[in-house]
């Protein structure tokens, strides 16, 4: 049975934040009401989605491949299907609060549940919800030819960009929403779609193989694995962007990079994703961090219901017209909402029996954390 890493939790806390932070920002006008200042804010903020999809790769390898290696195939299997479900049923959540705030029709909820139309605030988890269901196949693969599979995938994932940037109008037959979703084509503009996603899972992958419980206190690998992923993604780049690491990240700011699916803004995640987790290790090695952090690390633990519950109050109170004062105050309350409730939650009544529902009868085994250096 898999330890919990604290880094691993910190990082995914961090993960929730940010988006958590980009959501609140955007629906409070924070950014517009701080003008130029909000540069810097905005590019890290931005660095949400490619963090959470990342660490959920690295979870992909440091539990999932785990158990089936213990002989766990069906219930890992069942767990993930799980998994894809609560993605989905907090997807409609979202979706549905869309609604009863006001900023869509139950016409555009009925195609959003069907993967046809947009949830504000909700996107990410479609993409949650694929990606879960692929996780066997990529479990398989990774068991049957080794550690290096995922390195290889990534590649020819990264690889695979510029091509179907050539194809961006093309459909395959798919309605065009179902086409950006899956593939990133077609004239809607959006992103990432699930292929493109999948980069970011795959380098979390990569880093995890090095993060093992019983390599747990020899960093030096870990490190190697981050600068390799950082090699790729300066390689990547230098070869089919023709831009600079740093001149990505300048232009980061803007959702462009994201809309149109591009390669920078997956480089770019790529290398931010992996800095920051070698930074919450680090941190881990160099300070006694668990008494510091672990009132906030409810939100990573619990980052699914974190994360619903933060986008669900977003959808239905929307206080834009608030000034600067005021939307920095309503932030703040809007934080510590979301964080009790992540905390707390668990010991509501009937709450493991609900827990048990969710997860199609399959028993989750608690894991104890360990202050990996």
């Amino acid at each position: 049975m898999a330890k919990r890493l604290l880094y691993v939790d910190l990082a995914r806390t961090l993960a929730v934040v940010l988006a958590l932070c980009a959501h609140s920002f955007y629906s409070t006008g924070l950014m517009a009401k701080l003008g130029s200042g909000s540069l810097y804010l905005t590019q890290f903020v931005h660095l949400a989605t490619p963090m959470f999809i990342f660490m959920f790769g690295f979870m992909i390898e440091y539990v999932y491949v785990r158990q089936v290696k213990e002989g766990r195939g069906a219930e890992t299997v069942k767990r993930l299907l799980a998994r894809s479900l609560q993605c989905y049923l907090c997807y409609a959540l979202t979706a549905l609060a869309g609604v009863l705030g006001g900023w869509y029709s139950f016409g555009q909820l009925f195609d959003a549940l069907l993967f046809l139309e947009h949830a504000r605030f909700g996107n990410i988890l479609r993409i949650y919800t694929l990606l879960m269901l692929l996780a066997p196949f990529l479990i398989l693969l990774r068991l049957r030819w080794g550690a290096g599979v995922p390195w290889l995938l990534l590649i020819l994932v990264l690889g695979s960009f510029p091509l179907l940037s050539h194809w961006h109008a093309h459909v395959w037959g798919l309605h065009p929403q179902l086409a950006n979703l899956l593939v990133g084509t077609g004239p809607v503009l959006s992103g990432p779609s699930t292929w493109h996603a999948a980069s970011f899972a795959l380098a979390g992958m990569c880093i995890a193989s090095c993060s093992t419980p019983e390599r747990a206190n020899e960093p030096r690998a870990f490190v190697l694995a981050g600068l390799g992923l950082l090699c790729v993604a300066a390689a990547m780049t230098a070869l089919f962007a023709q831009q600079s690491l740093l001149a990505v990240w300048q232009d980061f700011s803007s959702a462009q990079y994201r809309h149109l699916n591009a390669l920078n803004y997956y480089t770019i995640g790529i290398a931010t994703s992996t800095l920051l987790l070698l930074a919450t290790r680090g941190l881990q090695y160099a300070f006694d961090l668990a008494p510091k952090v672990s009132g906030l690390l409810p939100l990573g633990r619990a980052s699914l219901l974190a994360y619903t519950a933060g986008n669900v109050f977003l959808n239905l109170f929307t206080p834009y017209e608030l000034s600067l004062p005021g939307s920095i105050a309503f932030i703040v309350v809007f934080f510590v909402s979301v964080l009790a409730v992540a905390t707390w939650t668990q010991k509501l009544p009937y709450y493991e029996h609900i827990r048990y529902v969710l997860n199609l009868g399959v028993v989750s085994r608690r894991r104890t954390v360990t202050p990996a250096g």
